[in-house]
């Protein structure tokens, strides 16, 4: 996959069981789209045709708030969530439906930083633990850049369908972009895992112009397993943000854990 639709597994969901606070009612969803599973056939239309939305649009880096609506069997949490990010680093904080600050956390191309204030304790990871450790659960191949404008480069596309609604990019690792034939902008995207608990299906709507960059102000995500979803409300948005901070301060009290034979 290209690096620009990056799978980079983020502690996510573990913040946010950890963080936000559970609620009486269920967060609701989109249905899926039919018409996304109509027939398709081959497009004679040009790959960079096709892609024209999809390349660099001078975006590096962005600053916002997002609501975060979270759903498995049995559990509804929600959540906002403030964040930073590049094309390689990230930082987020997470606060509960109460507004109380849960967790801080930085991502880089390496490693994953997770500082939990009310528990005064840190965790550094390698990003390998996070792809494979089997007691870290609900991960998402995530980083917020690259999740509200992923780029595709077109040596990466092997086949490009269509119907009467939607284009359907094939890439070469067997990903699927579907976007709106009328504008050209991502509806959905869907990886391939063989695991139930990563997230795979990503669905875009409520498009805003923004600097002239078209961006989602919803994203929602589904497991594999289709057992448990997520949903993103952009709240406030800023592209290329002067002085934007990707690091945090840990106070020299806080101890900073790792797993062993890790850094």
């Amino acid at each position: 996959m290209s690096r620009h639709i990056a799978t980079i597994y983020l502690p996510v969901f573990l913040l946010l069981m950890m963080s936000l606070s559970a609620c009486a009612s269920s967060a609701t969803f989109a249905p899926t789209d039919k018409g996304l599973e109509q027939a398709y056939e081959p497009s004679k239309t040009q790959v960079d045709v096709v892609l024209q939305n999809m390349g660099d649009t001078g975006l590096t880096s962005l600053r916002g708030k997002a609501r975060v609506a979270f759903s498995s069997p049995g559990n509804s949490d929600r959540g906002i969530a403030e964040f930073t990010a590049d094309r390689k680093h990230m930082m987020a904080k997470v606060r509960n439906s109460l507004g109380i600050e849960g967790a801080h956390i930085v991502v880089d191309s390496d490693s994953v930083l997770l500082y939990y204030i009310i528990d005064k304790i840190a965790w550094k990871l390698s990003i390998n633990d996070y792809q494979t450790r089997p007691e870290i659960r609900l991960r998402l191949p995530l980083n917020l850049l690259d999740m509200l404008k992923p780029m595709i480069e077109s040596e990466k596309v092997l086949s490009i369908e269509e119907n009467n609604r939607y284009y359907k990019v094939n890439l070469h690792d067997s990903s699927q972009v579907y976007l709106d034939r009328s504008s050209l902008l991502p509806h959905a995207i869907r990886y391939q895992s063989d695991l139930d608990d990563r997230f795979t299906d990503f669905t875009y709507d409520s498009y805003a112009e923004l600097n002239g960059v078209s961006l989602p102000r919803r994203i929602q995500a589904v497991t594999a397993d289709r057992k448990n979803r997520i949903r993103f409300d952009i709240t406030e948005l800023e592209l290329n943000p002067e002085n934007a901070v990707l690091m945090m301060s840990i106070p020299a009290s806080v101890p900073i854990y790792r797993f062993k034979n890790e850094f």
